[in-house]
């Protein structure tokens, strides 16, 4: 058994009930806000930097990245980047 089938409570607040990535609800929504307004090309090193801090445990299965929609090419045009 490794440690993410270990967590029984959330890493950051210590609340328990279902956990992903080793965070409660709560916690796990605001990092998928942090994380989608991350550049693709940077979001594995904010996911590193979080699992060094002990904020976040890391992928059970490492390979599923979702394909880019057919929006996303556009959508880009009108994302806020900070240049």
């Amino acid at each position: 058994m490794n440690e993410t089938d270990e967590q029984e409570t959330c890493l950051l607040c210590g609340g328990s009930g279902r956990l992903r990535r080793g965070l409660c609800s709560s916690h796990y929504q605001a990092f998928l806000r942090e994380w989608r307004q991350i550049p693709e090309a940077n979001r594995d090193a904010f996911e590193q930097e979080l699992i060094a801090a002990g904020m976040l445990l890391p992928r059970k299965s490492p390979g599923y990245r979702a394909k880019p929609s057919q929006f996303s090419v556009i959508a880009e045009k009108y994302k806020p980047y900070d240049a």
